[in-house]
C-alpha cells in the first residue's frame, strides 16, 4: 500500500474514534474552526456552480409543491411570522376565528395571528376578513365606533 493511502487510512480512523471525535468537537468550537466554518460557508454561498443548480431546482415542481406543504405546515407559519415580525401566539389556535366565530373549516384559509402594531402583543386568532377589516378601521375602538356610528344613522 502505497505511503498516501496508508496516511489517509490512519486518519479515518483516527476520526471514526472516540479521541478522535473529541479532538474535532474541541477544533469545531475553537476560534480557528469557526473561522475556517465561516469563510468555507461564505465561500459555498458564492459557488456558480452551486447557484446555477439552485435556480433550476427552484423552478421544478418538486420543489414547489414540497415548499407549498412547508409553508402550509404550522413550522412553516411559524417561521414566517417570525420573518414578518409577527409575534408568537400565547394560545393555540381556536376552531373558529374569536371575533365572528365563524368555523375555521369553513373558511378558505387558517386562522391569522392578529397583533397590536403599536406593542407587538398578540390579541387573538381572527378570519383573514375580520382581520384586515380591524386594521381598515384603524386598530382601535373609535374606529370601530365610527363605523358602528354610520351604520346606525344610515338605517
Amino acid at each position: 500500500m502505497p505511503a498516501m493511502q496508508r496516511y489517509r487510512a490512519a486518519k479515518a480512523a483516527y476520526a471514526k474514534s472516540e479521541a478522535g471525535k473529541a479532538a474535532n468537537v474541541r477544533y469545531l468550537k475553537s476560534e480557528k474552526g469557526k473561522a475556517k466554518r465561516k469563510a468555507l460557508n461564505e465561500a459555498r454561498k458564492k459557488d456558480p456552480a452551486r447557484l446555477a443548480y439552485l435556480a433550476e431546482y427552484r423552478k421544478s415542481t418538486a420543489y414547489r409543491s414540497t415548499r407549498r406543504k412547508y409553508e402550509q405546515s404550522e413550522k412553516g407559519r411559524a417561521a414566517a411570522r417570525r420573518r414578518a415580525g409577527r409575534p408568537e401566539p400565547t394560545r393555540p389556535c381556536p376552531a373558529a376565528c374569536e371575533c365572528c366565530n365563524v368555523p375555521a373549516f369553513v373558511l378558505d384559509a387558517p386562522l391569522v395571528v392578529d397583533h397590536d402594531h403599536e406593542t407587538g402583543k398578540f390579541r387573538g386568532w381572527l378570519c383573514f376578513n375580520c382581520n384586515t377589516s380591524i386594521g381598515k378601521l384603524g386598530d382601535s375602538v373609535q374606529g370601530l365606533l365610527r363605523a358602528v356610528a354610520y351604520l346606525e344613522k344610515i338605517e
